[in-house]
C-alpha cells in the first residue's frame, strides 16, 4: 500500500506540475516571445551540463544506496555524509568551470550568472535522501510551495520581452530555497559520524558509472535545442521548447511509477529477492503504458486546440511538432522504467549507456539531415526516433533476465485508446469554439477510457482493486 501512497503523493505533484504550465506558459509565450524562450531555453540547456558534472551520478546512485541501507541509522548516515561531501567538492569544480565558460563566451552573460544559481541549488539538494527512504511526502510538499511561490512571482514581475533576466531569477532562486528546505527534516534521519569512519573509494567506480548514462541522457534532452540555437533560428528553439516543456510535462505522469517503484526494486535486489524485484518491474511498465497510450493519442487529438488556446497565434504550426513530439511518450515511458530504474537498480548501469549511444547517433544524424529545413518539426522527429532507439534496445537487453511478459495486457490499453480517440474526434466536431471543443474532448476520452479500463480489468486495476479491497478490510 506504501507503493501506492506515493504514487498518489507523486500524481498530486505531477498534476500540480501539469496546473502551472497551463497558468503560466500562454502569459510567458505572449509576454517573452519565441525569442525569449529560446534564450532561456539555449542557456538553461547548456548550464544543465555543469549540474550533471556536480552531480557525478549521486542523484540516482544516492537512491539506490539509501535503499539498500535504509533499515540501519548508521549505515545510512554513513553513506549520506560520504555521498554528500564528494558531491560537494565535485560541484566546486564545477562552478568553477562555469565562471571559465562564462568568461570565454561573452554571449547572453548576465542571464548565465542567473542561471548559476540553479548549479548552486543542485549541489545543496538532498532529495535522493529521502526518495531512498521512500519518503515522498517530504520532497513533494516541499516542491508544491516552491511551485506557487514561483507562479505567483512571474505573473507579478514578468511583463514585457526585456523581462527575461527576471523569469530567470525567479526560477532559480525558488529553486534554491526549495532544496534547502530539505535540510530541516535531516536531523531525525541521520546521526554524527566521525570522519576516520567515511570511505569514499567505494563510491567512486560506482558513481562514475551511473554517471555516464546521466550525462547521455542530458547530452541526448538538450542536444536539439543546441542543434536548433545553431542550425535554425531561436525562434524555432522557442517552438521546440515550449512543445517540448508540454510534453515532458505529461511525461511525468508517465514516469512517476518508475520513480516511485526504484527504490523498492532497489531494496528487492540487494536482499536477494529478484523474483519481487521482477514483478515490481513487470507491473510498472504496465501502469506506464496504462497511462501513456491514452495520454499520446489524446495529446495528437487536442494539438490543434490546445495550441492555439495555450500559446497563441505567435506560434502557428507548433501542433504538428507538439504531436511529434507526444508519440515519445510511450517510449520514454518504457525507458523510465527498464532503462533508469530496472537496469539501475539492479547494477547492469552499463546496458543503458549502451542504448543511449545508439539513441544519440541516431538522433544526431536524423538532427543534421531534418533540422536545417524543418527547424522544430525537423527536431521533434528525431528526439522520438532516439527515444524508439533506446527503449526498444533496452527491452531487448532484458526479456531473459525478467523472464515474465512485459506486453501481455497491451492489447487492453491499446483498443480502449482507441476508443477514447474516437469518441473524442466525435464530440470535437459537434463544437465550433476551440475552448469548448477541447474541454468536450478531454471529459469524453477520459469518462470512455475509465469505463473501458474497468471492464477489460488488466493487472494494474485488479491490484489497485485488491489493495483498496484489503485496505478497508483492515
Amino acid at each position: 500500500m506504501k507503493i501506492l501512497k506515493n504514487y498518489t503523493y507523486n500524481m498530486i505533484y505531477q498534476m500540480l506540475l501539469m496546473l502551472i504550465p497551463l497558468v503560466t506558459v500562454p502569459y510567458i509565450s505572449r509576454t517573452l516571445g519565441a525569442t525569449g524562450i529560446g534564450i532561456y531555453s539555449y542557456t538553461y540547456s547548456i548550464v544543465q551540463y555543469f549540474i550533471l558534472l556536480g552531480n557525478l551520478g549521486i542523484s540516482m546512485y544516492g537512491v539506490r544506496s539509501i535503499a539498500y541501507v535504509r533499515e540501519s541509522d548508521l549505515k545510512r548516515s554513513k553513506v549520506f555524509f560520504e555521498l554528500m561531501i564528494i558531491k560537494l567538492v565535485m560541484f566546486i569544480i564545477s562552478v568553477l568551470l562555469y565562471g571559465l565558460f562564462i568568461f570565454l563566451y561573452k554571449e547572453y552573460t548576465f542571464v548565465f550568472i542567473l542561471q548559476g544559481i540553479f548549479i548552486v541549488a543542485s549541489a545543496v539538494d538532498i532529495s535522493w535522501f529521502f526518495i531512498g527512504l521512500e519518503d515522498f511526502k517530504k520532497t513533494i510538499s516541499r516542491n508544491i510551495i516552491v511551485k506557487l511561490v514561483a507562479l505567483i512571482s512571474v505573473f507579478i514581475f514578468i511583463k514585457t520581452p526585456d523581462d527575461i533576466a527576471l523569469y530567470v531569477l525567479i526560477n532559480a532562486v525558488s529553486t534554491l530555497l526549495g532544496n534547502l528546505t530539505l535540510w530541516t527534516y535531516l536531523r531525525k534521519r541521520i546521526q554524527a559520524v566521525k570522519w576516520k569512519n567515511l570511505q569514499f573509494k567505494t563510491h567512486v567506480k560506482p558513481v562514475f558509472f551511473l554517471f555516464l548514462p546521466q550525462l547521455l541522457t542530458q547530452i541526448f534532452a538538450n542536444m536539439n535545442k543546441l542543434f536548433l540555437g545553431n542550425f535554425s533560428t531561436l525562434a524555432q528553439t522557442g517552438y521546440f521548447e515550449n512543445a517540448d516543456k508540454v510534453i515532458r510535462m505529461l511525461s511525468a505522469f508517465v514516469t512517476a511509477i518508475g520513480n516511485v517503484i526504484f527504490p523498492r526494486v532497489s531494496n528487492a535486489f540487494h536482499k536477494g529477492e529478484t523474483e519481487n524485484a521482477n514483478k515490481y518491474t513487470v507491473l510498472s511498465f504496465q501502469i506506464v503504458n496504462m497511462i501513456a497510450i491514452p495520454l499520446l493519442l489524446g495529446m495528437i487529438l487536442i494539438s490543434k486546440n490546445f495550441s492555439v488556446l495555450f500559446f497563441g497565434e505567435n506560434f502557428a504550426g507548433i501542433e504538428y511538432v507538439l504531436s511529434a513530439l507526444a508519440v515519445g511518450l510511450l517510449f520514454m515511458g518504457w525507458g523510465s522504467i527498464i532503462g533508469q530504474q530496472y537496469l539501475i537498480a539492479t547494477n547492469q548501469a552499463m546496458k543503458p549507456v549502451i542504448t543511449l549511444v545508439m539513441g544519440i547517433i541516431v538522433s544526431v544524424i536524423l538532427s543534421l539531415i531534418l533540422i536545417p529545413h524543418y527547424g522544430a518539426l525537423g527536431a521533434a522527429i528525431s528526439s522520438v526516433a532516439g527515444e524508439a532507439i533506446i527503449a526498444i534496445t533496452q527491452i531487448i537487453m532484458v526479456r531473459k533476465s525478467l523472464q515474465m511478459p512485459l506486453f501481455q495486457e497491451t492489447f487492453k490499453y491499446i483498443l480502449a485508446a482507441v476508443m477514447m480517440f474516437i469518441a473524442g474526434w466525435a464530440m470535437g466536431m459537434i463544437v465550433d469554439r476551440p475552448i469548448y471543443s477541447m474541454c468536450l474532448q478531454i471529459a469524453t476520452g477520459i469518462i470512455v477510457y475509465l469505463i473501458l479500463m474497468v471492464i477489460m480489468k488488466p493487472a494494474p486495476v485488479r491490484v489497485l482493486t485488491r489493495e483498496i479491497k484489503n485496505k478497508f478490510q483492515k
